[in-house]
């Protein structure tokens, strides 16, 4: 059971994280209405960003005296991933046409997760699971608190493997990585890169920055780059085969038209809210 002073140090944590959330909702219209920032594409020009007064939020998650808002949103990005379709990882991709010994680095890969799905099928591929090195950086500050468990990206990530694939760190099959994809790709002999729920994050002048990063490193018919993420759909019924012929870029997959039934709106409204708030946010 928590002491007095840990369950008021709690407390006083949540709420504070609760303030920021309704302090930045408070900004919306000042973002908005602001000729500086309205159209801006930079995150800290953002209405959360305003009154956090950062560059991202996760320069905010990692900033000392933050370490509950850290670990509450890396404990909330565990449960999302456990709660999707894993056949979306291992399904979305041939992983199962690469030969043996491909080397897969999962940018912004957390402890793996999604390496891990795509590993139970594909057992001879190799990973590399890269997270920002601030994660590393804030374990001393986190585990001297007696409010929350430590998150060291390298000592969960190999507790993580451990649980499901013993040996897989050990063998050299996978290994883990401090590194933020904004700075210098660190592995130049890479096959595959890949890019699950990443670029959402970012505007499209910061996407176009990470790809970068991967594209200074890439071997021209042998590297690729495999980005997993959600897709935001118009409300109407839209031809994509005709948006292809008018724009130039083809689309993969379902012929495009609109498979919802009649009265309802092609993207499913409220059902598929969730995409919505992400781009958003």
């Amino acid at each position: 059971m928590r002491s007095t002073a840990s369950v008021s140090g709690y407390l006083q944590l949540t709420k504070r994280s609760t303030d920021d959330v309704m302090k930045g909702s408070a900004f919306l219209t000042d973002a908005l209405l602001d000729p500086a920032t309205s159209h801006s594409e930079e995150p800290s020009d953002s209405p959360c960003l305003r009154i956090l007064k950062t560059k991202s939020y996760f320069d905010y998650l990692y900033a000392p005296g933050n370490e509950y808002q850290s670990v509450r949103f890396q404990a909330a990005m565990g449960h999302v991933a456990s709660a999707e379709n894993s056949t979306v990882i291992s399904g979305g991709f041939p992983w199962e046409t690469l030969p043996e010994g491909t080397k897969i680095v999962d940018v912004g890969g957390g402890v793996g997760t999604a390496c891990q799905e795509i590993m139970k099928k594909n057992p001879l591929l190799k990973f590399t699971v890269q997270d920002i090195p601030s994660v590393i950086g804030q374990t001393n500050a986190v585990s001297s608190s007696t409010l929350m468990p430590s998150f060291d990206l390298l000592t969960v990530g190999s507790q993580y493997w451990n649980q499901y694939e013993p040996k897989a760190i050990e063998d050299g099959q996978v290994t883990i990585q401090a590194h933020d994809f904004f700075a210098l790709q660190p592995v130049k002999d890479a096959d595959i890169f890949l890019l699950r729920s990443i670029l959402h994050n970012w505007s499209n002048s910061k996407a176009i920055e990470i790809l970068k990063r991967l594209r200074e490193v890439a071997f021209p018919g042998k590297t690729r780059v495999v980005v997993m993420d959600a897709v935001i759909q118009h409300a109407c019924p839209v031809d994509r085969e005709q948006i292809g012929r008018e724009s130039g870029i083809a689309f993969e997959g379902p012929d495009g038209r609109s498979e919802v039934p009649a009265g309802l709106l092609s993207n499913l409204g409220r059902a598929e809210a969730k995409k919505y708030l992400l781009d958003m946010l």
